[in-house]
């Protein structure tokens, strides 16, 4: 049943944004969402998601935060991906829903609260290499301070990220157990 703050996601499952359930929470409908769902807005030249984002965030962080790293913006897949200007003109009650959002992910995944600092840092520096790679804004780049991550980003189908987004978190959540 529609609920007014209730999402429904690619797997059928409504999940309400201001009471999420542990439950709710799937990892087909995460990587199916963020494997489709662009970054900045689509203003790269072709198709770059959130999942391919994660990805390349996993793949700088050490072993014991892989985990986080693909799963550090599972939120959007319920959200959007909404740009940092709007984030900053809607404010505090979007990064409340965002927040619970996460807690509620990490939770459901096992991992800790709140999001560990490095995993901060590698998204940034992933940022960083998109902007230089991707949308071509390296003077927005730059101001941020931190150097570009050592990776390179070439288009990917959607597909084929969500396959390698869902491999990899099995992966991970096997060397855990």
């Amino acid at each position: 049943m529609f609920i007014r703050h209730t999402v429904r996601t690619f797997s059928g499952v409504d999940v309400n944004l201001l009471e999420p359930k542990p439950e709710t929470i799937l990892l087909e409908d995460i990587a199916h969402h963020c494997a489709k769902l662009d970054r900045y807005n689509g203003a790269s030249p072709y198709h770059y998601s959130v999942g391919q984002h994660a990805e390349y965030v996993a793949h700088i962080l050490p072993p014991e935060l892989k985990l986080w790293g693909l799963l550090h913006d599972a939120a959007e897949a319920y959200l959007g991906d909404l740009v940092s200007p709007a984030k900053g003109l809607v404010g505090e009650p979007y990064t409340q829903v965002e927040d619970r959002l996460m807690q509620v992910v990490a939770a459901r995944f096992g991992l800790p609260w709140p999001r560990p600092e490095a995993v901060k840092l590698a998204d940034r520096a992933v940022m960083v290499a998109e902007m230089y790679q991707v949308t071509h804004w390296p003077d927005l780049a730059i101001t941020q301070g931190v150097p570009p991550a050592p990776i390179r980003i070439y288009e990917r189908p959607w597909q084929d990220v969500k396959r390698t987004f869902l491999e990899g978190v099995h992966a991970f959540t096997d060397a855990r157990a």
